[in-house]
């Protein structure tokens, strides 16, 4: 290799407020066999500086260099504000390195970012652009998202590449008639991308690894406790689609962050219930009672009330009791909520309650809203009388753009506002409600959220990558 090739040189500008995607620029242009190598920031002068003043001196773009290595290094990048976090700048730092350290990369480059401000003389640091490098030689489980993983890929009909930026493994291409991702893992030994950790099929992958697919460390032994003690299965751990890991990194920050009310209440409540929800007394999470690590008593008793046999009975993904309400959530990856009804809905399930406008036939077809929904009011409702609560919710959430008549079908079913309510609520806003809410904990807010941004759900059939917002 030439002299010229031994390094390259890469132009960014690190004021911006989208460090993923400079850090996406340094991960492409090091795909070909670059690591990070070092950096020098520039001083500008000029009008319309953004910190306070028209006019002044603040840095803005830096230049990276990179050097050659035997395959190429992946990068993540945050700015970290330091004078809005002045007293805490260490722990944010601390806490975000830890999550990164957890994931394979490690903080090469801490770039002070500096610009005159209001009320002071000269310049001073306003944030840090904080760059974190995983080596190629990194062992470490990776959690890929959309700014590490190939934007589109080629697919032939033997082989199908890595989806890593800057990976070059091949796997022999699984089919549905042979060995795929739900075949024994001693199996599939040739699929696995060894420095990556991962499963590769055409559309998707699979962790080694199952719990990778879970952001908070300190919850993975709960989560898998919980996949032992009730919930009927949690065999797509480790799957890039897989909801209930979406589920479970959502709403235990949610639960953790004390946000329920917040997020539900505040956002429902006015549109439609009347009482105030009250503090939470409890969450379930797919019928299991985190406090016990059992199935939930009372979930029990409403599903016996309806006819269901404990074994195959419905399973929300979320209950959360209040103290005057009952919610019950049901998330959706990238799949619509009305779920196909099977071929004789089972004579158990009937609406003595009065619950619904129509008969169970039309409300749990394709024109109502789904057979699981039509199970989730009922059961809901049984839990409503069964705790002596005010007023029921049921909430579904999907990815933006999907059910978008949903509400409307809902309102044609169910007699809606007798102490039931129904909300419909995308991925999109949730995460904007999130983004707005001011806690404490700012840095574990821009963890889930970063983690939402760069969510995938594999690719298309052209081969192109797809995310679970725009």
């Amino acid at each position: 290799m030439s002299d010229i090739l031994r390094q390259k040189l890469i132009k960014l500008n690190i004021s911006m407020p989208s460090p993923e995607k400079t850090a996406h620029i340094l991960t492409t242009a090091a795909s070909d066999g670059y690591c990070y190598g070092g950096h020098a920031t520039q001083m500008k002068v000029g009008g319309g500086a953004i910190y306070i003043r028209n006019y002044g001196v603040y840095t803005d773009n830096c230049l990276f260099w990179l050097n050659n290595a035997s395959k190429g290094s992946l990068f993540h990048a945050w700015q970290i504000g330091y004078r809005s976090i002045k007293t805490s700048l260490e722990n944010e730092l601390n806490r975000l390195i830890e999550h990164e350290n957890s994931i394979g990369f490690n903080l090469v480059a801490l770039i002070p970012i500096d610009a005159f401000t209001k009320d002071e003389v000269g310049p001073g640091t306003v944030s840090y652009y904080a760059l974190f490098e995983r080596r190629a030689e990194s062992k470490s489980p990776l959690m890929p998202d959309r700014w590490t993983l190939k934007p589109e890929r080629i697919i032939t009909d033997e082989n199908v590449s890595c989806p890593v930026i800057g990976c070059d493994f091949d796997a022999p291409r699984m089919t549905a008639d042979g060995l795929n991702l739900n075949s024994s893992k001693d199996k599939l030994s040739s699929y696995l991308c060894p420095r990556h950790g991962i499963y590769i099929s055409p559309s998707t992958f699979e962790y080694e690894e199952p719990t990778t697919s879970l952001i908070w460390p300190e919850d993975k032994e709960t989560a898998l406790r919980i996949s032992k003690s009730g919930k009927r299965t949690w065999s797509r751990m480790g799957r890039e689609r897989d909801e209930d890991s979406l589920v479970w990194n959502v709403f235990r920050f949610l639960e953790r962050e004390k946000l329920f009310n917040k997020i539900f209440e505040d956002n429902i409540a006015e549109k439609s219930t009347l009482f105030s929800w009250g503090s939470v007394e409890k969450v379930i999470y797919w019928s299991v009672d985190i406090e016990k690590m059992a199935e939930w008593e009372d979930l029990k008793e409403a599903r016996s009330s309806i006819g269901e046999n404990c074994s195959y009975g419905s399973e929300p993904d979320i209950i959360l009791v209040f103290e005057n309400m009952i919610v019950i959530i049901e998330a959706k990856l990238d799949s619509t909520s009305v779920t196909p009804v099977p071929s004789q809905i089972p004579a158990y399930y009937n609406d003595k309650k009065g619950i619904f406008k129509r008969s169970l036939e039309h409300v749990a077809g394709s024109d109502g809203i789904g057979y699981e929904l039509m199970r989730y009011f009922l059961l809901g409702e049984t839990l409503r009388e069964q705790l002596n609560k005010i007023n029921l919710v049921v909430v579904s959430i999907t990815q933006d753009g999907l059910d978008d008549d949903l509400v409307k079908r809902v309102n044609d079913c169910i007699h809606i506002g007798l102490g039931i309510f129904y909300y419909h609520m995308t991925w999109g806003q949730l995460y904007s409600l999130i983004e707005k809410i001011d806690i404490e904990n700012k840095v574990d807010t821009r963890i889930l959220l970063r983690y939402l941004k760069g969510k995938t759900l594999g690719y298309d059939e052209k081969g192109k990558l797809r995310t679970l917002l725009p």
